[in-house]
């Protein structure tokens, strides 16, 4: 496992470079060269198990470690240049980490891990500077977990999917990166409803997520970041117990939105839609119906889409882009754009000028 840092100069990686068996954490210029050792007086037997995130500054690097005859976990940060490092979660049994975010200013760190009961996931967050752990979930049914969160763009916020006690299904919540009150956001009508995945507006204002009703009927749908009247942005019938929507996500720009239809035990194919609604467009070729699209991801910048699919035989995957935006014309400004003052050449409107007077 590795890592890069956002000015694209240095990789994080785990490897055993100095003790065969005993795997630590290094740096190492991307065009090559010396590889220090960031991990610091690890105890013996404990291994570092997975680089997780580096920090949004690009100065420091979350990693958790794993002393495999002990079966303890724990989750530290370490200065990418130098300097000691910081113990997040101390070593615990039962305590698999299955993820950990930085929040966007570096501040926090939310992670996930099954700190309390062995059966179940939760999530908490602590100053990346050390501090107290503080659980940000709600009661859970019994045996079940918080399956995903993301945190919003201004930090504040973290909002996480889950089964919480008194409540039907998996529905989504948020809460203070801090800790506080827990809101739930979904599952407030009268059907018995299941929310699947979510993606967060770049804006922060937004939130789109799947929901299921009775596994019989299945919406994309939008809403508020702070709850309310959800809008329908696609919905379909269930044919079968694999019907449904995946993964949706925002372009970098948040006026499109990318997700998976899934119609088939085997075949999902790749759709977009406006954010604010519209008409829906079919982003991936023809499939069989074994066929999938798998790993849809952004570009930077966001003007292009990445996918693998196997669309010629099932046991051959190849990977495609495809243009989330048109420029017919190649003259460097999306078709949409033309008519519009575009100085810097991305593409796009110039804003806070009066001539900005066309749609992202």
């Amino acid at each position: 496992p590795f890592e890069i840092t956002p000015d694209g100069s240095t990789v994080v990686n785990a490897a055993d470079h100095d003790t065969p068996g005993d795997q630590e954490l290094y740096r190492v210029p991307i065009t090559g060269g010396t590889s220090p050792k960031l991990s610091e007086h690890l105890p013996a037997g404990t291994l570092v198990w997975g680089v997780d995130q580096i920090g949004p500054d690009g100065l420091s690097v979350l990693y958790h470690t794993r002393r495999p005859d002990e079966d303890t976990w724990g989750l530290a940060l370490a200065p990418i240049v130098t300097g000691p490092n910081t113990t997040l979660a101390a070593p615990a049994s039962y305590d698999p980490l299955e993820s950990s975010l930085f929040s966007p200013d570096g501040s926090t760190v939310v992670f996930q891990a099954n700190r309390d009961v062995p059966t179940e996931f939760e999530i908490f967050s602590i100053p990346s500077s050390g501090g107290t752990v503080t659980q940000l979930n709600g009661l859970l049914v019994p045996d079940t977990d918080v399956w995903t969160f993301e945190i919003t763009p201004d930090g504040l916020t973290v909002l996480y999917r889950a089964y919480e006690q008194a409540h039907f299904g998996a529905q989504l919540y948020s809460v203070p990166i801090g800790g506080g009150e827990r809101v739930r956001l979904t599952g407030h009508s009268e059907s018995e409803t299941e929310i699947g995945g979510f993606a967060i507006s770049p804006d922060g204002a937004t939130v789109v997520f799947a929901e299921s009703e009775g596994w019989q009927f299945h919406e994309l749908l939008r809403m508020p970041i702070t709850g309310g009247q959800p809008t329908v942005l696609d919905s379909m019938e269930a044919t079968n117990n694999y019907t449904g929507f995946l993964g949706p996500l925002f372009s970098a720009d948040g006026s499109t939105i990318v997700y998976r239809r899934s119609v088939y035990p085997l075949k999902r194919e790749l759709y977009s839609i406006p954010a604010t609604g519209g008409e829906t467009k079919r982003l991936s070729g023809p499939l069989s119906s074994s066929s999938s699209v798998d790993a849809p991801t952004l570009v930077p910048g966001g003007t292009h889409l990445v996918y693998r699919a196997n669309p010629e035989s099932y046991s051959v995957h190849e990977l495609f882009a495809v243009p989330l935006s048109a420029d017919g014309d190649a003259d460097g400004t999306l078709d949409a754009c033309d008519d519009c003052l575009d100085q810097d050449g991305d593409g796009f409107s110039d804003p806070g000028r009066p001539q900005d007077d066309c749609p992202p």
